[in-house]
Formats: structure tokens, C-alpha cells, sequence
């Protein structure tokens, strides 16, 4: 389930991921933008900044056990968030 009240998130996949995922966005990276990765605990896992201007980010999924995680869209704006499914 995602809750975007801002549509930003345009796809997350794939979902459930192995080796990456690529967050698709409806509108590109604006200053301050981070990508947050949590584990099932709510630990934080990874911090993605992406390049101002870009509509997608691929995110490395290697170095994650096989799981559920939630991720974090923060902008300037608000938050997006979704759940995302690590498979081996």
C-alpha cells in the first residue's frame, strides 16, 4: 500500500525486488528530496539524496535481507510513503 497524497510516487518496481528497484516519480527531484529505506522495525536502512531534476532512482536492494520495508519520500512539500518487498 502507498499513502501519496501528492501522487508523487508514479512505480515502484519491481515489487517485490531482488537485486534493485526503481522509484519512478510524476515530477522531478526538487532541493532537499530524500528517498528513506526502513526495516520491518522502523531502523533506517538507506539514504538515497537524488539529483535535482530526475524522475526516477534506482536503489540498490543487495545489501538488504529478504523482507518487508517501508520507504520515504520527504520533500519540502510532504511525505510519501510506500512498502516494498525484498525477495532471494
Amino acid at each position: 500500500s502507498v499513502e501519496d497524497p501528492h501522487g508523487w510516487m508514479s512505480r515502484v518496481y519491481p515489487n517485490p525486488a531482488n537485486d534493485w528497484v526503481l522509484f519512478e516519480l510524476s515530477e522531478p527531484v526538487t532541493h532537499g528530496t530524500q528517498l528513506v529505506v526502513l526495516d520491518a522495525a522502523g531502523k533506517e536502512v538507506a539514504r538515497i539524496l537524488p539529483a535535482v531534476g530526475v524522475t526516477s532512482v534506482r536503489f540498490e536492494t543487495q545489501q538488504l535481507a529478504a523482507g518487508a520495508y517501508q520507504y520515504r519520500l520527504e520533500r519540502e512539500k510532504g511525505v510519501a510513503v510506500g512498502k516494498l518487498m525484498i525477495i532471494r
